[in-house]
């Protein structure tokens, strides 16, 4: 071997991976399809809609909405269903064609626009179906993360019972981690909201609009509070999973994480969207084709009742509206119908079940990245105990 310049440097191979941490994340795409986890997400999706549908079951539509028929009256469920197939739409399609602002309607559509107009129109349903939500996220979430990073920081395999029941033991610091931002923002907004009531009283009114200031610090203390928790939520649930800290410290962590390497966390996130969006499409396209190729071949030959199952939009799984209605149909149609319909929505939930193995996966990886990029802590550091001790 020759010293200076002539001196060269045989390089055997690349290790991509390590160079570039973030080509580990469009792997989670395929590993969101392993049985398993669509089982996991299918039980999930499947659990909210009889929750959602039983929820509209008891009570009466109320929110209108424009449709390619006209007007339409929907229930609570049903309306949110609708709003998150129409922004994922939006969000697939911006993604495709390089659309930031479809992409952001998208986000708008699902996190901004629907909350509030669940908040106008039912905020019973939105405190009760989003509690439920919350603490199927946290539990099935939390198991499912635990077994990514098994996976991906160990390369250890776990079992699916193991890895449920592991979280079923700890869901007070699985759903604690996405319950307490919110319960301390609205702590926070108690002051401004008493000070509010007190300014019915005259006299009163002059004195709380002198220290109004006080409210404003109240609600900026809040705020922080809030934009803190947006930007943690893609990795609360992992972070829940790979750490032992209690709910707390688990989200000054994650912000933390968040605060020191903001441009790493976005790299990440944006790989992460990118391939979730290449993955849904190619999931939604497997749903379409299924449901429509069945359809259409049932209906070939089949009886006129086939003609009225909805079709399925792409990318989005939204039903194309039926030219025809079902009151023609006789009772055994009617019931062979409705009968198809569930079939339907059991492959539609395969559908959004992968979906959100997808999200747990992927922010299990990009939480173990943004960890070992921003405190060198390595990938197969999961705390402990595990599902396998």
């Amino acid at each position: 071997m020759m010293d200076g310049p002539a001196r060269r440097v045989l390089v055997d191979e690349l290790d991509l991976k390590r160079i570039f941490p973030a080509a580990r994340i469009p792997g989670a795409m395929f590993a969101a399809m392993r049985p398993e986890r669509l089982l996991v997400g299918l039980m999930m999706v499947l659990f909210l809609v009889a929750v959602g549908r039983g929820w509209d079951g008891l009570g009466t539509p109320h929110i209108e909405v424009s449709s390619i028929n006209g007007a339409e009256v929907l229930g609570d469920f049903d309306y949110t269903q609708q709003m998150v197939m129409d922004g994922l739409g939006q969000i697939s399609q911006g993604v495709l064609a390089f659309d930031t602002a479809q992409i952001l309607d998208g986000v708008k559509r699902i996190f901004i626009q629907l909350p509030s107009s669940l908040w106008n129109h039912s905020r019973s349903f939105l405190v009760m179906y989003g509690l439920v939500l919350i603490f199927v996220l946290g539990i099935v979430g939390g198991g499912v993360a635990r077994l990514e990073a098994e996976r991906f920081g160990v390369e250890r395999e776990v079992k699916l019972a193991d890895s449920m029941r592991w979280a079923f033991q700890r869901w007070k610091r699985l759903t604690g981690v996405i319950l307490l931002p919110p319960i301390l923002i609205l702590s926070l907004l108690v002051i401004p909201w008493f000070m509010g009531v007190l300014t019915y009283f005259p006299v009163l009114d002059v004195l709380i609009s002198l220290v109004w200031g006080i409210a404003l610090v109240f609600a900026f203390v809040a705020a922080l509070l809030m934009a803190a928790w947006c930007v943690s939520i893609p990795i609360l649930i992992p972070a829940a999973a790979c750490e032992t800290g209690d709910p707390g410290e688990t989200i000054v962590r994650s912000a933390g994480l968040v605060w020191r390497r903001p441009f790493s966390l976005l790299l990440y996130l944006v790989v992460a969207i990118i391939s979730g969006v290449l993955g849904w499409l190619i999931v939604s396209g497997l749903v379409v084709f299924t449901l429509d190729s069945a359809r259409y071949a049932g209906a070939l030959c089949g009886s006129d009742f086939m003609a009225h199952v909805p079709g399925t939009q792409w990318p989005s799984l939204a039903d194309v509206p039926l030219q025809r209605s079902s009151d023609e149909l006789g009772m055994t149609e009617n019931t062979s119908l409705g009968i198809l319909n569930l079939w339907r929505t059991f492959v539609l939930a395969i559908g959004y079940g992968w979906l959100f193995s997808f999200f747990i996966t992927a922010g299990t990886r990009v939480y173990l990245l943004q960890r070992s990029a921003v405190e060198g802590i390595s990938e197969d550091d999961l705390g402990s105990p595990g599902p396998v001790g």
